[in-house]
């Protein structure tokens, strides 16, 4: 069998863990080049017109926003016969799912992933000659961003306390008169209570926050958005929540939470530059844990 000569402009894409690069286990050579994926990189236009935008909390905002791409990608696969040909293609269309499935980019040194639903035109393929195929899909994205691939940015804090601070001795040290006295002062630190993360995207990420008890009423505030997410609520230890501004979905242990709970719901997004992640409660005990993570957001 011949090899696909690779080039610097081949694009490595993966789609549900399904590459279409490289040799598969069939033996089968897949190869997609830049030029051959259209939409991926493109803008994103917006509504131009005020409509209802339904999150997953059942709350709706009426601002304009910025509407999804459609991504349509071509490749071609090679093999020593036919019926490998087939079954590699069977195996692709097995990996493309109707609802929700994480789209993977490389190309160079850029690397980046994506939410994507299957298009309703059905994935097609052609035979380019006895051992070749060229196949064809289309994806959409709901989202006009592309996050950044690998690990995400992520932090952790404990909440805010102070150590040390003190006057020694406790009634000061005389020198030239009872009415002039004089203390060795040792000043309290503020340790933890905060997170500090830099994105280096081009637009605002959704942020994803847990906070694990011991800690009753907790709170965390963005900025430099000002924007607060607070709770009425008392988690042992063990017990969490967590909340997506990327879906607008609040969590604890994993589970819908009852009324109320929700005391304040601002949702925040990290902004390209510094972002800080203040973290308060009415009380808790040691342990009471804050992590936030995102991945930088490209339009």
């Amino acid at each position: 069998m011949m090899a696909l000569l690779t080039a610097d402009n081949d694009i490595q894409l993966t789609i549900n863990g399904f590459k279409l690069f490289g040799q598969d286990d069939n033996g089968t050579e897949w190869h997609t080049s830049l030029q051959d994926v259209t939409g991926l990189f493109d803008g994103a236009g917006t509504n131009l017109a005020t409509e209802d935008l339904v999150w997953t909390d059942g709350l709706f905002s009426n601002v304009p926003t910025r509407g999804g791409k459609s991504i349509a990608i071509r490749g071609h696969i090679m093999g020593n016969c036919s019926d490998t040909l087939i079954l590699s293609w069977e195996k692709l269309k097995g990996a493309l799912r109707v609802d929700d499935q994480l789209l993977e980019i490389k190309l160079g040194n850029i690397s980046r992933q994506v939410t994507v639903k299957q298009s309703s035109g059905a994935p097609l393929v052609k035979w380019a000659g006895p051992t070749m195929m060229e196949f064809s899909f289309g994806l959409e994205m709901l989202t006009p961003y592309l996050l950044a691939g690998g690990d995400p940015i992520q932090g952790s804090t404990l909440l805010a306390k102070s150590t040390g601070g003190m006057i020694f001795p406790e009634s000061g040290y005389t020198f030239e008169t009872p009415d002039s006295p004089s203390g060795w002062v040792f000043g309290e630190q503020i340790v933890a209570g905060a997170v500090n993360l830099t994105s280096r995207g081009n637009s605002p990420s959704p942020v994803r926050i847990r906070i694990d008890g011991p800690v009753s009423n907790p709170e965390v505030t963005h900025s430099p958005s000002g924007k607060v997410l607070s709770f009425t609520v008392t988690l042992g230890a063990g017990s969490y929540i967590t909340a997506d501004s990327g879906t607008r979905e609040i969590l604890i242990n994993g589970l819908p939470p009852v009324n109320g709970v929700v005391s304040t719901r601002q949702w925040f997004y990290a902004t390209p530059g510094q972002n800080t992640f203040r973290f308060a409660s009415k009380s808790a005990d040691d342990g009471a844990l804050l992590t936030v993570s995102f991945r930088e957001a490209y339009i």
